[in-house]
C-alpha cells in the first residue's frame, strides 16, 4: 500500500468512512492533502513524528478518529492550511494559539472534543474564515470576536460554557447563514438586528439564560428554515 505515497502527481488522498488502524505512514508527507477522517487512527504520537513533513498541506482532516492528548505542536509549521479538520477526537487542553497564525485559514472544524478554557484573542486573525466549528466542548469566556470575518457563513458555539451576550458583530457579517449559540451559559435578549441578517437560514440560541420576549423583526427572516430560542 505504501506505494501509493511515491504517486508524484497524486495532490489528494481521502480514506474516510474506513476503520483503519496503526500508524500513519511517513511517505505521506509527500502529498498536498491529507484527509483521514472518520477511521480508527489513535496515535497522537504518531501523527506528531510524521505531519512535520508536510509543510505545504492545505488541509488536513483527521476528525472523528480516536486521537487524545494535547494537539502536537508539529502542526504549527502547516502555515499554508486552508482547511483543518481535527474534530470528534479526544483532545484535551487548551486550542493552540499557533491554530490562529494560520492566516489563509477558511475551515476550522475543533468539534466534539475536550478542549477547555478561553478561544485565544488571535483568532481575529482569521480574516478568510468561512466555517467554524467548536460546538461541544468546554469552552469558556466570552464568545470570540469574528468581526474580521467579513466572509463567515457557520459559526457552531453550541454546548459549550461561553458567557456574555449575543455579540452586536454578528449583524455586520452578511454571509453568516448558519448561526448556533445554543446550550451556554450566554445572557441578555435576543438582540433586535438578528431580525435583519435576512441571509440567515438557521439560528440557534436555545438553553442559555436569555430574558425578555421575542423580538418582532425575527419574521422579517424569509430564508429561516429553523429556529430554536
Amino acid at each position: 500500500m505504501l506505494t501509493i505515497f511515491l504517486l508524484s502527481p497524486l495532490d489528494a488522498l481521502l480514506l474516510s468512512g474506513n476503520q483503519f488502524t496503526g500508524e500513519i505512514p511517513e511517505e505521506i508527507g509527500n502529498l498536498v492533502e491529507l484527509g483521514k477522517s472518520v477511521n480508527k487512527m489513535h496515535s497522537a504520537l504518531v501523527l506528531q513524528q510524521h505531519l512535520t513533513l508536510s509543510l505545504h498541506a492545505v488541509a488536513l482532516y483527521v476528525d472523528d478518529n480516536l486521537l487524545s492528548g494535547a494537539v502536537p505542536d508539529s502542526l504549527a509549521s502547516l502555515t499554508g492550511l486552508v482547511d483543518l479538520r481535527l474534530g470528534g477526537n479526544e483532545y484535551t487542553g487548551a486550542i493552540p494559539e499557533y491554530i490562529f497564525d494560520f492566516a489563509s485559514l477558511q475551515t476550522l472544524r475543533l468539534h466534539d472534543g475536550n478542549f477547555t478554557g478561553p478561544v485565544p484573542a488571535t483568532i481575529s486573525n482569521l480574516v478568510d474564515l468561512r466555517q467554524l466549528w467548536l460546538q461541544d466542548n468546554a469552552l469558556t469566556g466570552a464568545v470570540p470576536d469574528l468581526s474580521a470575518a467579513s466572509k463567515l457563513a457557520v459559526l457552531r458555539l453550541t454546548d459549550n460554557e461561553f458567557t456574555g451576550q449575543i455579540p452586536g458583530y454578528l449583524e455586520s457579517l452578511t454571509e453568516l447563514i448558519d448561526v448556533r449559540l445554543g446550550n451556554n451559559v450566554l445572557t441578555g435578549g435576543i438582540p433586535d438586528f438578528v431580525g435583519n441578517m435576512a441571509q440567515l437560514q438557521l439560528f440557534a440560541c436555545q438553553g442559555n439564560q436569555l430574558t425578555g420576549g421575542f423580538p418582532e423583526s425575527l419574521t422579517n427572516l424569509v430564508n429561516l428554515g429553523e429556529l430554536s430560542v
